[in-house]
């Protein structure tokens, strides 16, 4: 009886109907049905003669055939229910007064004593957040010169940490641990994990720290060369051109990006370099290559192979590949008209032997008894025999003088300076780690 006189008098007011709870914590009560069409899933409700569509990620619950809430464990339920859902809203809110606001509309439509005291103790921790101008740092409220001061503090601890892993501490690790979970230091940390396991060639684990940093931090250059250099060292040299592209538009005219591209494109073989990746590698160099090669230029540097050189070797090199050219190109003209002269005898020869193949046809004839005899060969059979022993012999001379020219071709390439490749593309260390500075918030006008 008490049970039934208290659901009563909590629901005085309450027109009968459905109930939808909605994610902010408020329900709505009214003839309510169920939408599903292309662009419209949801609920439309119905009430005092008005109609409100409601999509269907914001009803938490929907209470079907029944009062509001039509008993006190019901009731119960029910507010327990939305309060949960708001507190799920308002853990990812930064704005403390929003949260406020949420609540305040929440406790309009609360019904059970518990739920509301609840609810108003935590609105009142939100609303004094507003009172004391505190900002959402992690998971902790801070005012701005407390935030501040942690921020620098965090940084403090990542530049040690950075220089620990540098110069290969003991301590290192340990370090590196001490700023996982901050928010100012934990994607310093995870880069810094990476950095540790692949110095220790741990490449699995190197890879999924490098990876949850992209995550966080898409565009970061350092973190996907790490990607790239990881992937080349799994022999996957097509899968390390979509990371080291990743890094080359990140940070443009870069020289680590760039030469790290020169360095990949040298490993693919012609079959890659034609497919998607490569193709864009290369159109990436062609875009940013030439403002690099000008800077470098500033400097006294010229680009070789994936490294640069300081510009009086580059025009030594230049200077020698010059005259070994000069002297490949005589050795070249002489090859090819050796290979002229090889190619006109074996047509000449291939002549002499169908001549000489048509005349032993023709020697053969029939007497007047009937008989296959041989009649002698003309002497014009005997010239072309010994032309064609003279031009076989002459072939296996111009063959060997050939052969000497190329051996000599190929001295000389060997001899000329070539643009050098490491074989393997760069990684980065601790220098670049990246860190997360937080948003300056926003100032709000006093009252």
């Amino acid at each position: 009886m008490h049970r039934i006189l208290l659901a009563t008098l909590l629901l005085a007011g309450v027109t009968s109907g459905d109930v939808l709870v909605l994610d902010d914590g408020s329900n709505l009560a009214g003839e309510v049905e169920r939408v599903r069409e292309p662009g419209r899933d949801g609920y439309v409700v119905k009430a005092d003669g008005k109609e409100r569509f409601v999509p269907i990620e914001r009803v938490v619950r929907h209470v079907v055939g029944r009062d509001t809430i039509d008993d006190a464990d019901d009731a119960a339920s029910l507010d327990a229910q939305r309060l949960a859902s708001l507190r799920r809203v308002v853990q990812r809110l930064d704005d403390p007064a929003m949260a406020v606001a949420k609540y305040e509309e929440f406790l309009k439509t609360a019904l059970l004593p518990d739920v509301v005291f609840e609810a108003s103790r935590e609105r009142d921790t939100w609303q004094r957040r507003v009172d004391q101008g505190l900002i959402r740092h992690g998971d902790a409220w801070l005012t701005p010169a407390e935030r501040d001061a942690d921020v620098q503090a965090a940084l403090g601890r990542v530049d040690l940490a950075r220089q620990a892993v540098a110069i290969e501490d003991a301590q290192a690790r340990v370090l590196v641990e001490s700023l996982l979970g901050h928010p100012t230091t934990d994607v310093s940390g995870r880069y810094l994990q990476g950095v540790l396991d692949l110095s220790a060639g741990q490449l699995a684990s190197a890879r999924q720290h490098f990876a949850s940093v992209r995550d966080d931090v898409p565009d970061h250059a350092p973190t996907l060369l790490n990607l790239a250099f990881i992937q080349a060292e799994l022999g996957r040299p097509e899968r390390a051109a979509v990371f080291a592209a990743d890094a080359a538009e990140a940070a443009p005219e870069t020289r680590v990006t760039l030469d790290n591209l020169h360095e990949l494109l040298a490993m693919l073989s012609a079959d890659q370099l034609q497919q998607r990746h490569a193709r864009r590698a290369v159109r990436l160099l062609d875009r940013y290559e030439p403002a690099l090669r000008a800077i470098q230029a500033e400097r006294g540097l010229s680009r070789w192979g994936s490294d640069w050189i300081d510009q009086a070797t580059a025009d030594q090199f230049a200077a020698e590949r010059a005259e070994l050219q000069a002297e490949f190109d005589t050795l070249k003209e002489q090859f090819d008209e050796l290979v002229g002269d090889i190619d006109l005898n074996a047509r000449r020869i291939a002549d002499n032997e169908r001549f000489l193949e048509r005349i032993e046809r023709n020697s053969v004839a029939r007497d007047a008894s009937g008989n296959l005899v041989r009649v002698p060969l003309p002497e014009s059979y005997y010239d072309v025999q010994r032309e064609n022993q003279q031009l076989q012999r002459d072939q296996a001379r111009l063959r060997t003088e050939a052969d000497a020219l190329d051996q000599q071709g190929a001295a000389l390439r060997a001899k000329m300076p070539q643009p050098t490749y490491r074989g393997r593309l760069f990684s980065v260390g601790a220098e670049g780690v990246p860190v997360i500075l937080p948003a300056t918030p926003t100032t709000r006008p006093t009252d």
